[in-house]
């Protein structure tokens, strides 16, 4: 429902079209494609807000190791 909101808002990020009930998204070349990595780090409480330092620090060293891949 959000990704129709969005189609009908004008707001979907990335180009698509209406045809009959489907709306179809143009997806781009993957050489155009912008290159992004995207981490996450939670903890479920305050008790546990040490790990998370702990766990930032690992996803954020993890990414530019993985790009020589």
């Amino acid at each position: 429902m959000t990704a129709y909101r969005w189609f009908q808002d004008g707001k979907l990020p990335v180009p698509a079209k209406k045809i009959g009930g489907l709306i179809l998204v143009d997806v781009p070349e993957p050489d155009k494609t912008p290159k992004r990595t995207v981490v996450y780090a939670r903890v479920s409480s305050v008790d546990q807000k040490p790990d998370l330092h702990r766990q930032l620090a690992r996803v954020t060293e993890w990414p530019p190791a993985k790009r020589s891949l």
